[in-house]
């Protein structure tokens, strides 16, 4: 990781801090690089380095409008406030950096084409009788501007969807490989 330090920003590390009398830590979503191939060009391949930092929304969620926040639970996200979440924060330790690390061979969708940005999911398993839900994990890639054979993966979010959208259930599917593959020879 020390060779793509200058890829994550002050805004993607995240001190401890204290929640309801429990201390939360962020070791887990500490930022990490790999490298991998990507088809470069038909039959041929490079090695890029992918650089996997994460945002605070995998802890905290929106304000609610009249919502009476305890200052001491908000983060902020530039200059958008946002408010720590216990839910999240625990699912972020249970799944995310799984997720992430699996990406190669987990199924993803696009989440929004326009931006572009995607999504995976982890059903989690139910009570007895209850519904499973799913744990959506939302992230972007786009190449780095400050080195050609690097890529930035932000995982931009991470909460439980009760229910899919019809736009997320009918969202097509892609590989991870295609998407560093389109990211990479994007505007090259």
């Amino acid at each position: 990781m020390d060779d793509h330090i200058d890829a994550v920003t002050d805004g993607h590390r995240f001190s401890p801090l204290v929640y309801g009398g429990e201390l939360w830590t962020f070791e887990h979503l500490e930022a990490f690089a790999f490298n991998t191939q990507v088809e470069a060009s038909p039959g041929g391949s490079v090695s890029v380095a992918v650089v996997v930092f994460f945002s605070n929304h995998c802890f905290s969620r929106e304000v609610e409008e009249g919502e009476d926040v305890d200052e001491a639970h908000v983060v902020m996200d530039g200059s958008i406030r946002r408010v720590l979440d216990k839910t999240r924060y625990e699912l972020s330790r249970e799944y995310l950096p799984r997720l992430i690390q699996k990406l190669q061979t987990r199924p993803i969708k696009v989440a929004d084409p326009a931006r572009p940005n995607f999504v995976t999911f982890e059903i989690r398993p139910a009570e007895p009788g209850a519904v499973p839900s799913n744990y959506a994990v939302f992230f972007e890639v786009r190449r780095d501007s400050k080195r050609k054979r690097r890529l930035l993966l932000r995982v931009q979010s991470g909460y439980v969807l009760e229910t899919l959208t019809k736009r997320l259930r009918e969202a097509p599917k892609m590989s991870f490989r295609v998407i560093l593959k389109n990211t990479y020879t994007r505007g090259r």
